[in-house]
């Protein structure tokens, strides 16, 4: 009987740290999983944000994103035929702006300091997409920032977030990448499954 006590100990211990394994896996690099939301389930005070600050954008979609760091909400339009993304916390105030880009569209510098860090992390990758992103900070209104946003300005304190499917050994993955505007990386976090219950057709 001890020894069945005692190899059902092991087991659970095993279980445990197993488990305490793939949490401490997910927080070293992050996981994020986006669905898209009706307009109702949407911040107020991001609606009233869009409508007192931007005139003509069409085609707006509504999303919430789960991540390893809380939830946040985005909105995603067209304006002047650039994809605009502006993304609210739960509170709906806004964290950052940003609209999407391509190679040509970043500095050679930037550029090739990224594709040196993806060909050295991935033996192969393939980009999805790339956004230019201008982070709300303490220093400048969220007005301001968005203007710059829109002037597409090419600042020291912009970023860019790739979103890419990249494969290491046998596996592939989908990530989430925020680089600076020297092309260092600031983070890197896994995309989930896309969780299907929340798709609207």
């Amino acid at each position: 009987m001890k020894l069945l006590v005692s190899a059902m100990m092991k087991y659970r211990f095993a279980v445990v740290a197993a488990l305490a394994g793939v949490v401490l896996g997910y927080s070293q690099s992050g996981y994020e999983r986006e669905y898209r939301i009706l307009r109702s389930q949407f911040p107020q005070k991001a609606h009233q944000y869009l409508a007192d600050n931007l005139t003509g954008i069409r085609k707006t979609r509504f999303y919430k994103e789960v991540d390893s760091t809380g939830d946040n909400f985005t909105a995603r339009f067209k304006r002047d035929r650039l994809d605009y993304d502006i993304e609210f916390d739960t509170d709906g105030d806004v964290r950052n702006i940003a609209f999407r880009i391509r190679q040509p569209d970043l500095p050679g510098e930037s550029w090739d300091s990224i594709t040196s860090y993806l060909t050295t992390y991935f033996t192969k990758f393939r980009i999805r997409t790339m956004r230019q992103r201008y982070t709300i900070s303490t220093v400048e209104t969220p007005e301001v920032t968005l203007r710059h946003a829109l002037q597409n300005l090419i600042l020291p304190t912009i970023d860019y977030e790739i979103t890419l499917i990249g494969k290491r050994g046998k596996h592939r993955e989908g990530f989430d990448m925020l680089f600076d505007a020297s092309g260092k990386l600031r983070w890197k976090r896994k995309q989930l499954p896309a969780d299907n219950d929340h798709v609207l057709y």
